[in-house]
């Protein structure tokens, strides 16, 4: 697998992590500002994932999706996150700490594949504003 590969199978992945938990907390949310905010994150990642799969398919690849037990881990953590405290600030605290998880390791990755094709790394760097935006957004609800 090429550097190219690599990268875009982690954004796609990494999309794929706000895709999984965005819907969960709409389910325990009542706040529409709230709702509002996590529904324009879960469209900037739907946008950003499809970039990245259409990248992918381009250059013959399919993206390669989050594995099932990442996935079931990751629903069963804010379930019991959200069963513990379902308020507006505690989801957002939530939020604000998988988008700075994700920021960091995108940050490596970035640095580690930083010979891959510009088109890809563009999208590296589109993926890691939006987190850094979607942090900013939610922590006005801490």
């Amino acid at each position: 697998m090429n550097n190219d590969t690599t990268l875009l199978n982690f954004i796609y992945q990494n999309v794929q992590m706000g895709q999984t938990s965005i819907p969960q907390l709409l389910s325990s949310c009542s706040d529409e500002d709230f709702s509002r905010a996590l529904r324009g994150q879960l469209s900037e990642y739907e946008q950003i994932g499809t970039e990245a799969a259409r990248l992918l398919q381009k250059r013959g690849q399919s993206p390669d999706s989050v594995g099932p037990m990442a996935k079931v881990s990751s629903f069963v953590m804010t379930e019991m996150k959200t069963m513990q405290d379902s308020s507006v600030s505690h989801m957002a605290k939530m939020m604000v700490q998988g988008n700075t998880t994700g920021e960091t390791t995108l940050l490596q990755h970035l640095r580690d594949y930083d010979n891959a094709d510009p088109e890809v790394t563009r999208l590296g760097e589109k993926l890691l504003h939006t987190l850094k935006h979607n942090t900013e957004e939610m922590k006005k609800f801490l």
